[in-house]
């Protein structure tokens, strides 16, 4: 795909194109554009930016050497200021961290160092270790109520989803490891696949043929004393793309899990208190491309936090529920849960006392 998109020219080129090599330093202040995403270059010989509005690229003739695969930028007369893009001083922070991580999952020297970790677990957390200080140069984060998370044992953890960052911004806090549900078309995405891979992430299929293997990999992350980490509302807020409404309504998914398994649940809400409402930076031919759902490909917007609050409520216990007929518990676990967010969206004032009366009967 990197190769086909390298070299698409003439009247069938779509908008977006490569534009830098991340090797030619003063290209840094040059882009007005929305915020880049980078790939891991097939020849392993350097990183490529693609750019969505102001900018298109070619890979330009050489002889020897990485000149060859370079990728030159060219300037656009059209949409040069149209989208604010990343800060001057965070682009080369942000370069860095991308090119790294290319390097790490999907480079041959990334499949070197990954060959040398022991499970999906030291994976995760050494990702976590190298990503978490860039994390935290870009968004202050801050938490609350990490007494309600146990310290061992089998948990799941319960959350809204506002944002791509999610994941992201939860695991930066939580010091236990993760095993996230994830939509099963996230492994289409490039460099995703192997962090999915890596890292102990469930896919799971969004129209409900829940697979075996699924479901086994999942109870097994339970059984083992481990923590899995689940949004209910998948993508449909997302999807909605209304960034001042309140939660959608709940997949039942994570109810019918804690009641099979007998693990707590933990509620937990992502409060925004600074952020920033900005054009996708996957242009939507390429989200197309890479075969994502049409409502995820025609998502326009995503929230880009600045300053964020991850607040956790207390955990929802088995005792409360193990003696429940299944349906019974299934529905006193959701409704339990999805008030236990409220009150905190309430408590930290993304919601007023009408818009939760409001999700509570609904």
């Amino acid at each position: 795909l990197l190769r086909y998109i390298g070299v698409m020219e003439g009247p069938g080129a779509t908008p977006w194109a490569p534009s830098v090599d991340l090797h030619d330093a003063p290209f840094i202040n040059q882009c007005p554009c929305t915020a880049p995403l980078f790939f891991c270059n097939p020849d392993n010989q350097s990183s490529i930016r693609f750019c969505s509005a102001c900018t298109q690229g070619r890979r330009s003739a050489g002889s020897n050497g990485s000149s060859a695969n370079r990728v030159v930028l060219v300037q656009s007369k059209k949409n040069e200021t149209t989208h604010p893009g990343i800060p001057s001083r965070q682009r080369p922070i942000i370069l860095l961290f991308f090119r790294f991580l290319a390097e790490l999952l999907d480079c041959d020297s990334g499949k070197k160092i990954v060959k040398f970790m022991a499970d999906q677990k030291q994976v995760f957390q050494n990702i976590k270790m190298i990503v978490k200080p860039f994390l935290n140069l870009m968004v202050s984060i801050e938490k609350k109520g990490l007494q309600h998370i146990p310290d061992s044992g089998g948990t799941i953890l319960v959350g809204n989803h506002r944002s791509d960052m999610d994941p992201f911004i939860v695991a930066s806090v939580v010091p236990r490891y993760i095993s996230w549900i994830a939509a099963e078309y996230t492994q289409r995405i490039p460099i995703f696949k192997n962090l999915i891979r890596e890292t102990g992430v469930i896919p799971m299929d969004i129209s409900g043929n829940v697979s075996v293997s699924s479901i086994k990999k999942l109870m097994s992350v339970l059984r083992s004393g481990e923590i899995l980490g689940i949004f209910p509302e998948g993508h449909d807020y997302m999807v909605q793309n209304d960034f001042s409404a309140p939660m959608v309504s709940f997949h039942s998914g994570f109810a019918i899990f804690a009641y099979r398994a007998r693990v707590p649940v933990v509620p937990f809400s992502i409060i925004p208190i600074e952020e920033e409402i900005e054009a996708m930076p996957v242009p939507q031919q390429l989200r197309q491309l890479m075969g994502l759902p049409e409502e995820v490909s025609a998502i326009p917007q995503r929230a880009n936090y600045k300053k964020v609050k991850v607040v956790f409520g207390p955990g929802l216990q088995p005792e409360e529920f193990k003696e429940m007929k299944e349906k019974e518990a299934l529905q006193h676990i959701q409704q339990k849960i999805r008030n236990s967010m409220l009150s905190i969206q309430m408590q930290e004032g993304l919601l007023t006392a009408n818009e939760d009366l409001l999700q509570t009967t609904s």
